[in-house]
């Protein structure tokens, strides 16, 4: 069986579906499957044609495509290949995303072969708008993108991480608010962001940073999977409010919780009941920045919460979930 994976950025792209089609295309390989990501292409119709001639000249049982991504921006390519070319396609949301995004994806809907969601509550959501779906669809969720690090590491209980994309509706504001309490408490704490933002939002990021100019804020950006895996091994709590609620899309919290990292989140209708459990959920920044100070003086408490976190951890990991797409792609062919 061969398996062609399109997805329109790849590292050293920088875009979180880009990233996890990458550890997928890894992980199928390490359990036996033959699968190689379709070559980078210019997503505009000029080049449609020659994109589906290059995958049916690949010979592949399987063409597995990852919507969206940074890489097809506003292009309808991916969908009209979807009408070419028989196709397994994973929506990584949809119920959050803007209208347009949510009519983008009905093509797929429409004329994929089969879908695949990375929550229940996506495919739940989406199955009642469009009902024909679900007998097509499956959930398999996301892993997280950083490499787990292996070497015992001390852990700085005078920071407050925030990781993952400097964009907007990520909550960066409060992170930031709660940077400007810890000024004005006088407390040796500071807040370490660790990140990085695609070239569209450079001047997104680069205010950002300015507002920050002042307060106890330190800046690490652009770094490698292996380096933000020993950052998250050696950091203890961590700032993650997510405007909608914390879920298992987010493969920032992913894999702050597998390195064991104590993540203050915010909780929504997409919260799965398990995740509760591992997570500590506050409903304001002023919240979190007292909780933050507690954990930080507990240490009893910290590890237990640590523990919660990294056993959660185990159940989306990239073996279960790459054996979970071979079994689709084998059920494909059946």
């Amino acid at each position: 069986m061969k398996v062609l994976m399109i997805c329109g950025s790849y590292p050293p792209d920088v875009c979180g579906i880009g990233d996890y089609t990458a550890e997928l295309v890894k992980a199928l390989k390490q359990h036996g499957t033959a699968v190689e990501p379709l070559p980078r292409r210019r997503w505009n119709l000029l080049d449609s044609q020659r994109i589906v001639k290059e995958i049916r000249r690949s010979g592949c049982d399987i063409v597995h495509l990852q919507y969206p991504s940074e890489g097809y921006r506003t292009s309808l390519v991916p969908q009209w290949v979807s009408m070419q070319v028989p196709l397994v396609v994973t929506i990584h949301d949809f119920l959050n995303s803007r209208i347009e995004r949510r009519l983008a994806c009905i093509p797929f809907f429409l004329f994929a072969k089969r879908l695949v969601f990375t929550t229940r509550y996506e495919l739940d959501g989406v199955a009642r708008l469009f009902p024909w779906i679900r007998r097509k669809s499956v959930v398999i969720p996301i892993g997280t993108n950083i490499p787990a690090d292996s070497t015992s590491r001390a852990r700085s209980f005078d920071e407050i991480l925030y990781f993952g994309l400097l964009a907007p509706h990520k909550g960066l504001e409060q992170v930031l608010k709660l940077a400007e309490m810890a000024l004005a408490d006088g407390l040796n704490l500071r807040v370490h962001i660790v990140g990085t933002f695609p070239p569209r939002l450079r001047a997104y990021a680069e205010d950002l940073m300015a507002s920050a100019r002042n307060l106890p804020v330190r800046w690490t950006l652009g770094k490698s999977p292996l380096e933000v895996s020993r950052i998250l091994a050696s950091s203890s709590v961590a700032f993650m409010p997510f405007p909608d609620g914390a879920s298992e899309r987010r493969g920032s919290l992913k894999a702050a919780l597998s390195a064991g990292v104590v993540c203050i989140t915010t909780a929504g209708s997409q919260t799965p009941e398990d995740m509760l459990r591992a997570v500590v959920v506050i409903d304001t920044v002023e919240e979190a920045y007292e909780r933050a100070k507690i954990l930080m003086g507990d240490v009893d408490q910290w590890k237990r919460l640590s523990t919660e976190a990294t056993n959660y951890a185990r159940t989306f990991d990239w073996e279960a979930i790459a054996y979970a797409h071979r079994e689709l792609y084998m059920s494909q062919q059946a």
